[in-house]
């Protein structure tokens, strides 16, 4: 058996096979071998069928007047010759033709006015979960539901997002996704809505969380804490100051390899958010989501890039007014000073 680099750890100065990831390795490999055109059908047939049952729960409460979350997909489908709602056509077609799941400038569910024809597909087993907050517009709700406290409630449950954006997270259902996982799935999410809808309070949904900060949390509701986090969100614009942050090009002012040689030759400092102006980070600056850099090594943080600082100023309130829901910034380390949360970043020396 040829042992993969992915099974090695490096341990006390010498190399040892990590058995459980080489076993797995193997094992997938001969489940491939043997079963890939069914395992892989199965996978879509089955990502499908919960895209459907997420989709009739989600008309259902809206029947009621009521709230569910929602699958980012087509609405219709041109099912022999005529419109159909997704709902109502077979999940074997479905899974066998890729044309219901190109996205079409004709259409609007997707969002992208300009997209080309033929361009690029909806994979069926990736599940984009949204969460209400956002009309159809891309404007703000009065009310809405954060998805980050929806992953946080989900991963209590064993359930593990891919990624989570502030209206949205996506579930992958891969093989060994079976149907008992679904079902925790929807149980997670109904559960939710009811612990929502409810309002129960904090202690009851997120034990942690208030006992590690009860002077923000302790005896606040879960439709209020959502409530909260979402006005914040809408008031501070942050959804528009992200997209303006990722729309600029800031001025460069040395190269990216120039940057790293000061990180290795120990030229650079740390500067917190608050002195950063006019400063070169040494390097990338990647808030997460969407994971994409807003300013690379070398780049200057002046006039022309301020988007990027009130962005990343938004962040740091943000994180202060509502701990534990820090989020993942690349390149920015936090700094605990007085209660407070402050950013910083390592910069060139000047």
């Amino acid at each position: 058996m040829i042992l993969p680099a992915a099974g090695w750890i490096w341990r006390a100065g010498r190399t040892a096979p990590q058995y459980s990831m080489i076993a797995s390795l193997d094992v997938a490999t001969k489940m491939m071998e043997d079963n890939v055109a069914v395992l892989t059908n199965d996978t879509i047939r089955e990502a499908i069928h919960l895209r459907q049952k997420v989709s009739r729960i989600h008309k259902e409460m809206q029947e009621k007047q009521s709230w569910f979350f929602e699958l980012w997909q087509p609405e219709k489908v041109i099912y022999e010759g005529k419109p159909r709602q997704f709902l109502d056509v077979p999940v074997e077609y479905l899974s066998k033709n890729q044309d219901p799941w190109v996205l079409s400038p004709e259409d609007s569910w997707h969002g992208f006015d300009d997209i080309e024809k033929n361009y690029v597909m909806l994979d069926p087993i990736k599940l984009t979960f949204i969460t209400p907050g956002l009309n159809e517009d891309g404007g703000m709700e009065d009310e809405g539901i954060p998805a980050s406290i929806v992953t946080n409630y989900l991963i209590q449950h064993g359930i593990v997002c891919e990624k989570s954006d502030y209206y949205s997270f996506l579930l992958l259902n891969s093989v060994g996704t079976t149907t008992a996982k679904q079902g925790s799935l929807l149980s997670g999410l109904l559960k939710f809505k009811d612990l929502y809808d409810k309002n129960k309070e904090l202690d009851v949904v997120f034990e942690e969380l208030v006992r590690k900060y009860p002077q923000v949390y302790e005896g606040v509701g879960l439709k209020s804490h959502c409530d909260a986090i979402h006005e914040y969100i809408k008031e501070n614009k942050l959804l528009d100051k992200m997209q303006k942050a990722f729309q600029v090009i800031p001025d460069q002012a040395m190269k990216p390899a120039e940057a790293y040689h000061a990180v290795v030759r120990k030229n650079v400092e740390y500067v917190e958010l608050d002195n950063m102006r006019d400063r070169v980070p040494a390097v990338m600056i990647v808030p997460y989501p969407p994971g994409i850099p807003v300013m690379m090594g070398g780049e200057k943080l002046n006039d022309g890039s301020m988007p990027v600082y009130e962005y990343l100023s938004a962040l740091q309130e943000f994180e202060n007014l509502f701990p534990g829901y820090e989020s993942d910034i690349h390149g920015v380390e936090r700094l605990h000073r007085n209660g407070k949360s402050i950013f910083r970043v390592l910069c060139v020396k000047e």
